[in-house]
């Protein structure tokens, strides 16, 4: 089950909330918190259905399935397509944002270098066998981990320090003067990228030693 849950959170990115937290800063007048709040509501009721769609449809096919058995085919036709357009635009999108670090480190190498390198790089293990897959991305996802905790303990220590607020427990991250709900919301829609992936997990119920683990995993 935890290389499940580890393929799941890879697919996530967590160090996605690096790249939307300015935009969304901004675009909500810096309750990004409070977004998170409406898409992480939205998102349990979505991982909740999944896990049950999987208890009763335990196949590779996903949502294409589950829309294909519960409603028709022709919306499974639908959706299967959409999916993987989906998962075919995700990697483009996380390798537009490598590119964008990666210049900023080295702005004097094309950036068309860095989206042929990792696109490379991703093929290449995407290539070996699951075991293989889950190996790596287990590993990048200990690095991605690592990397959280040592911005958060940084982010205590400035504020500790007097930084911005000055402490640790205050409201403002979720509701002070100047807060608009329709912001918020749109906000949430941008953040919901931080959740995208976990569905994913659902193809591999049929790799899974026992169909169960995967709504558990989910």
């Amino acid at each position: 089950m935890w290389a499940i849950v580890a393929l799941g959170l890879g697919y996530m990115t967590p160090t996605v909330v690096f790249d939307t937290f300015g935009l969304v800063a901004e675009g909500t007048n810096n309750v990004v918190p409070l977004a998170y709040v409406f898409a992480l509501i939205v998102m349990v009721f979505t991982a909740i259905s999944y896990g049950k769609m999987t208890s009763q449809f335990p196949s590779a096919g996903s949502a294409y399935t589950y829309a294909k058995n519960s409603i028709h085919p022709n919306v499974g036709f639908v959706v299967g397509w959409t999916s993987m357009l989906d998962y075919m635009l995700l990697p483009l999108v996380n390798i537009i944002i490598v590119r964008s670090y990666m210049e900023s480190f080295f702005p004097d190498i094309d950036g068309a270098v860095w989206v042929i390198l990792f696109t490379v790089l991703a093929t290449g293990i995407i290539y070996f066998t699951m075991r293989g897959t889950s190996n790596v991305n287990t590993i990048l996802l200990v690095i991605a981990v690592a990397s959280m905790i040592g911005f958060v303990a940084v982010v205590i220590g400035q504020l500790l320090g007097g930084a911005g607020e000055g402490t640790l427990i205050t409201p403002t991250p979720f509701i002070h003067e100047g807060v608009d709900l329709s912001a918020v919301l749109l906000g949430a829609t941008i953040v919901c990228f931080s959740f995208i992936g976990f569905d994913a997990v659902t193809m591999y119920v049929e790799e899974a030693r026992t169909p169960r683990v995967v709504p558990r995993a989910i």
